[in-house]
């Protein structure tokens, strides 16, 4: 039995109660989804049959996905086409350091060792940071897909920022 507040609902809450019809009974809505693009952002939105079984257990496979299904039409077009690299740059490097790119095997410790080799190689803290944003982004959307795929959960979650110890940090300034 639906119970309905003492108080009048807001109108974007009234498509949650059925409305009482013209005999004073409750009737339910056939589309009990029928509300959900109204109060979801497309980005949250449950992809209905989840998504396709053909997906590879690869970097580059989930990221095809994420930027078909997450970024285009969702980020402004100059956006869209900056955000491809990051990830094309990170599956490179796991590649080339295991000769594979298997999505289910990605760890935290694989991505600090990619902003590690980022840092090695001399780049300016800001072009090491640049790709951690998307990159999080990236491995938050593909953790709230199935939960199988990172088994020991996101990769990025918590990762911070490169910043540079200089001789100040030291206490030599």
């Amino acid at each position: 039995m639906l119970l309905m507040p003492p108080w009048p609902l807001p109108p974007d809450l009234a498509i949650f109660c059925a409305h009482p019809d013209a005999h004073g009974s409750r009737s339910v809505p056939s589309d009990p989804l029928a509300w959900l693009p109204n109060l979801t952002a497309r980005k949250v939105q449950a992809i209905p049959g989840s998504l396709p079984e053909d997906i590879a257990d690869s970097l580059a496979g989930w990221a095809t996905h994420y930027l078909v299904l997450a970024v285009v039409g969702v980020s402004s077009p100059a956006v869209t086409p900056a955000l491809a690299p990051h990830g094309e740059r990170f599956a490179a490097f796991f590649q080339e350091r295991y000769d594979y790119d298997r999505i289910t095997t990605c760890l935290r410790r694989d991505v600090l060792a990619w902003q590690r080799a980022r840092t090695d190689q001399g780049l300016a803290p800001a072009t090491v940071n640049n790709p951690l944003a998307p990159l999080c982004a990236y491995t938050t959307w593909v953790a709230a897909q199935p939960p199988t795929v990172f088994p020991l959960g996101d990769p990025a979650k918590g990762i911070r920022a490169y910043v540079p110890l200089t001789d100040c940090a030291y206490g030599a300034c």
